[in-house]
């Protein structure tokens, strides 16, 4: 074997076990990030939050009392669109205008619903308002707070719980985002933008 060949050969060993190193590494960084999602999610669902908020409430409905046949059929299809509204927004916007409240995702009429069901699965109590075009939904977290409140314990484990679950939310499905983008939002009421 002629000389020239021999460093030739190390370098090329070289780059076999380096590029070795750098797949083993990335696939064992995915590894980890799945069985920490599973087992956050799992810690999740073995948890049980009484929200009196959650708890629909059903209006009488006409003379024989109990809801209206069309209210039954939404209950049983919550993300069915009712007249091109969906019915996640048909309670109306459970915000208050003056208060902040952390915005979660824009998304489409489709998956809106199913990610504030998942949230509040979850114990984040997510809803689902119209955005300011009026295509897209906002998910929304509630409750709201005043400006000054926004470092205070309540607050900083509400921002932590949105963390959480938007980990979970990434390792439900390939392609879905975390929340490392959610923002407070002023919500000024009907009219008012935000």
């Amino acid at each position: 074997m002629p000389v020239g060949w021999v460093p030739l050969a190390v370098v090329g060993m070289t780059l076999v076990a380096v590029l070795a190193y750098i797949w083993g590494f990335s696939r064992g960084q995915y590894d980890a990030r799945l069985e920490a999602g599973r087992a956050l999610e799992a810690s999740m669902a073995s948890r049980s939050i009484d929200d009196p908020l959650a708890v629909p409430r059903v209006p009488e409905g006409p003379a024989g009392g109990g809801a209206p046949a069309s209210q039954a059929s939404d209950a049983a299809d919550p993300g069915r669109e009712s007249g091109g509204v969906l019915a996640a927004l048909e309670s109306g916007d459970p915000r208050r205008a003056g208060l902040n409240y952390f915005v979660l995702a824009h998304a489409t009429p489709a998956t809106a619903p199913e990610l504030a069901t998942f949230c509040r699965e979850r114990g984040l109590e997510a809803r689902v308002v119209d955005d300011h075009n009026g295509v897209a939904r906002k998910v929304v977290v509630v409750p709201g707070y005043v400006d000054g409140e926004r470092r205070s314990d309540r607050i900083q484990a509400l921002e932590q719980r949105i963390v959480e679950v938007g980990l979970a939310w990434k390792s439900h499905r390939r392609g879905n985002a975390d929340f490392s983008g959610y923002y407070p939002e002023l919500h000024r009421g009907p009219g008012g933008g935000g």
